[in-house]
């Protein structure tokens, strides 16, 4: 498998929403709700983001790279089952960060875009 480009592929049929979004993990092709799944990471196409596979689509698409873990806010490391999903841009990039409410409302939201 081309991780790059299948990668890519995928992340290209996400609804992105610019607007902070607080809401459970998902698969990022069935897109199940999941409280662990496969992660993966995408710096590629324009896009800067981590990509989560369920152990179902993590064997349908043959990787053999990822890691098993749960999720976490990227600020504080705290283990999560729901964050603040935003969306930012990084030069001509296209980067996703994950931040549990308190991170989210130390931050600044307004200068996250």
């Amino acid at each position: 498998m081309d991780n790059d480009k299948t990668l890519l592929k995928i992340v290209k049929t996400w609804n992105i929403k610019m607007q902070p979004e607080y809401r459970g993990f998902r698969c990022a092709d069935c897109q199940r709700y999941l409280h662990k799944a496969w992660h993966h990471y995408l710096n590629y196409g324009g896009f800067k983001t981590p990509v989560h596979f369920c152990n179902n689509c993590q064997k349908k698409f043959g990787s053999k790279t990822g890691i098993l873990k749960i999720f976490t806010c990227d600020k504080c490391g705290r283990n999560m089952f729901k964050t603040f999903h935003i969306w930012t841009k990084e030069g001509k990039n296209l980067v996703e960060i994950h931040l549990c409410k308190e991170c989210f409302n130390k931050s600044n939201p307004a200068k996250i875009h």
